[in-house]
């Protein structure tokens, strides 16, 4: 009778002692008129490009949904 309950103890014990992650705080969000914040990005070679912030040049991000897919 004694090893269910051992099992059942070894088992349900990993999850008492499990503690709740934090949440990270969300980003804040773009302003319109406002510089986008820096951010990398792959382009469509794989090369990392950094994008945003104080740039003296203007970046156009554009998304789009992937080809044959709706929306």
């Amino acid at each position: 009778m004694k090893s269910p309950f051992l099992a059942l103890a070894l088992v349900a014990l990993p999850f008492l002692w499990q503690q709740e992650k934090p949440v990270p705080a969300p980003a804040p969000s773009p302003v319109v008129g406002k510089p986008a914040p820096a951010f990398r990005l792959n382009d469509q070679t794989g090369h990392l490009v950094s994008v945003g912030g104080k740039n003296e040049l203007w970046t156009v991000v554009a998304f789009y949904p992937k080809a044959m897919t709706p929306g």
